[in-house]
């Protein structure tokens, strides 16, 4: 034989070493799948953990806000505070309508006792 060319025995002996037997491939495929399913298990756990730290760390950032509760009752104390002063603005506003009214009369008797008695407005 030449020196490429390979003997049926060499073949077999080739085939003895690298081929596998049906039982020997589902015992392979058997336990590549629990590792792939262990792996996934693993990778499972790690994004549970890491999403449950990312919701107490969002949890955590979440209660520096006021909630929609604080915020309404905010509003509510504000718009009375606003009210407060509007009544406020009205009542100082009559007693400047009534002090001006005051003025005014004050300010015309004065002028009548200025010419009674002769004097003259400064």
């Amino acid at each position: 034989m030449a020196n490429g060319d390979v003997t049926t025995g060499e073949i077999m002996e080739f085939l003895k070493e690298h081929m596998v037997t049906k039982e020997e491939l589902h015992q392979e495929l058997s336990r590549t799948k629990e590792e792939l399913h262990q792996e996934i298990l693993g990778v499972k756990e790690e994004l549970r953990q890491e999403l449950f730290g990312t919701k107490e760390e969002l949890r955590q950032e979440l209660s520096h806000f006021a909630t929609k509760e604080e915020l309404v009752q905010f509003k509510d104390e504000i718009l009375s505070a606003v009210d407060g002063l509007v009544v406020q603005y009205k009542n100082f506003d009559v007693e400047l309508a009534a002090l001006r009214s005051t003025t005014g009369r004050h300010e015309d008797r004065l002028e009548v006792v200025e010419k009674k008695l002769g004097l003259s407005a400064a």
